[in-house]
């Protein structure tokens, strides 16, 4: 796995590629509102603030990402805040999404965190649902992943907590996500200050 303390300090010296507060679209988020036979979900962006109301029809996670270069190596952040009560509502961050393929770092208000891959419409747990104190619920949770080459860090407000790894694959977009488990729950997620950084091209 990789240090640690040196893949934070090499991560802090990458150039940032976006910084996003949400006072304006001009990463071209989604926008449009969804209605299909998984979910019903409505997106705001305003007063620098990017709102998802979501009413499931089934399970679902659904994602989005800005208009950006794909990457292979990152830092990835956002401020993420489940605003609806509904402490089982999943939300958090999505990497190299290529090809309906993608890594997905999930938390929930019941203070618990786990990472998923989605490959060929398969989930595979690359971490387990693990309780972590680090959560805030119903608070602001500042969620945070460092990738080098195939090793994932995790953090939470903070902290770390937990690594894991992946090779497929190897790039591809970054943005967030939420996810609702049964028919007719709902929750309302808040998003602000995404901000991706990568190493310089060579």
């Amino acid at each position: 796995m990789v240090e640690r303390s040196a893949a934070t300090e090499a991560a802090s010296t990458w150039p940032l590629l976006i910084f996003d507060p949400f006072d304006n679209n001009y990463y071209e988020w989604a926008t449009r509102d969804v209605e299909d036979d998984y979910t019903n979900l409505t997106f705001t962006l305003d007063d620098g603030r990017y709102t998802w109301r979501a009413t499931a029809r089934q399970g679902f996670v659904w994602r989005v990402w800005p208009r950006s270069e794909d990457v292979d190596d990152f830092y990835l952040a956002i401020d993420a805040q489940n605003v609806s009560g509904n402490r089982y509502a999943q939300y958090g961050l999505i990497f190299r999404n290529r090809d309906d393929s993608y890594y997905y770092f999930e938390v929930c208000d019941t203070q618990v965190f786990r990472v998923l891959s989605l490959y060929q419409n398969e989930w595979l747990e690359l971490i387990p649902s693990t309780f972590s104190e680090a959560i805030r619920p119903g608070d602001v949770n500042h969620l945070e992943v460092i990738v080098r080459s195939d090793e994932f860090l995790l953090y939470i407000n903070g902290q770390w907590v937990g690594e894991t790894s992946g090779s497929y694959p190897a790039e591809g977009q970054a943005g967030m996500a939420i996810g609702l488990s049964n028919t007719g729950e709902e929750s309302t997620l808040v998003f602000d200050n995404f901000e991706m950084s990568a190493p310089s091209s060579k």
